[in-house]
């Protein structure tokens, strides 16, 4: 029944069909055309009146509309507040996150000087590389960047006619309504978190041109801890990081490197030219501060 005929009834008195008190869905549907009938043929007698009542039932409709909206919204956001934490960690030990950096990502994350500039890039995009000592959250905020940026997103409206799928032709709001929202899930397709030694040694490994073709490709990556991987391996792998860092900023694909090293200790062993690509590229951020292990201790 609309909220017309609701009013129209309340205001003459009359009983609104139930399906509780029909005999049967028959008899329901036959009482509840007759029902219509008659509403229509009271507006037709009293347009004045049906008029006023047209407005109110307009509004009311809306106002119940907007209530089972924010219901939904409402049911939609506890859902997501409650699988976040365990999408958060399978997300990451998909993509190759450790177990250790993974469950410190999906704690409590301490601003530090990298999560600040990882915040920072996950806005802008291009190449960030994170240099300073060992504990000072490197590794774990360019995982967190990963997981802000490996996400697949798609318009979703929770309006009467829509009901959380996507908007319809014959949606009942329009766009900007807070009905529509963009969802977001996490998506391990779109990114990969590689260490700097698996890297450097998938070159000396049977298939491991695939890896290197993934790191190439992917949307979002992580190397960390540049600087650990065999000096003897540096003939073939300072060419393919060369390679790799140029074919991702041609793609406009995020990156984002870590390392121990210092400034000066990055240039002395990777060479200036791949130094300079980097800042041409993007961002160097010197992280520092007490390290994160020793405040734990």
């Amino acid at each position: 029944m609309t909220e017309f005929g609701r009013l129209v009834a309340e205001r003459m008195g009359w009983t609104v069909p139930s399906l509780d008190s029909a005999s049967s869905i028959l008899d329901f549907m036959r009482e509840s055309a007759a029902f219509q009938r008659k509403v229509e043929d009271w507006a037709k007698a009293n347009p004045g009146e049906a008029s006023e009542l047209r407005q109110r039932a307009a509004e009311e409709a809306t106002r119940k509309h907007e209530e089972r909206i924010a219901e939904r919204l409402q049911e939609r956001a506890d859902a997501r507040a409650a699988s976040a934490p365990r999408k958060l960690a399978a997300f990451l030990s998909a993509i190759g996150v450790g177990d250790v950096t993974r469950d410190a990502v999906v704690g409590s994350l301490e601003e530090t000087v990298a999560l600040r500039a990882v915040k920072e890039w996950t806005k802008t995009g291009g190449i960030l590389l994170l240099l300073g000592s060992k504990g000072t959250g490197k590794t774990t905020a360019a995982a967190w960047g990963l997981s802000m940026l490996g996400v697949t997103t798609w318009p979703r409206c929770f309006c009467d006619r829509c009901c959380g799928g996507g908007p319809r032709e014959d949606c009942l709001v329009g766009a900007g309504h807070r009905a529509r929202v963009s969802e977001e899930e996490l998506n391990p397709a779109k990114a990969r978190f590689f260490k700097a030694g698996h890297l450097a040694a998938a070159l000396h490994r049977p298939g491991g041109e695939a890896i290197w073709d993934e790191a190439r490709k992917v949307y979002v990556l992580a190397i960390d801890d540049l600087g650990r991987e065999y000096s003897d391996q540096h003939g073939r792998w300072l060419a393919e990081l060369d390679l790799l860092i140029d074919d991702r900023h041609e793609m406009r694909r995020p990156t984002i490197i870590t390392s121990n090293l210092s400034p000066k200790e990055f240039i002395e062993r990777y060479g200036e030219r791949i130094a300079d690509r980097i800042r041409q590229m993007g961002l160097v951020v010197n992280c520092v501060g007490e390290s994160l292990r020793r405040k734990a201790g």
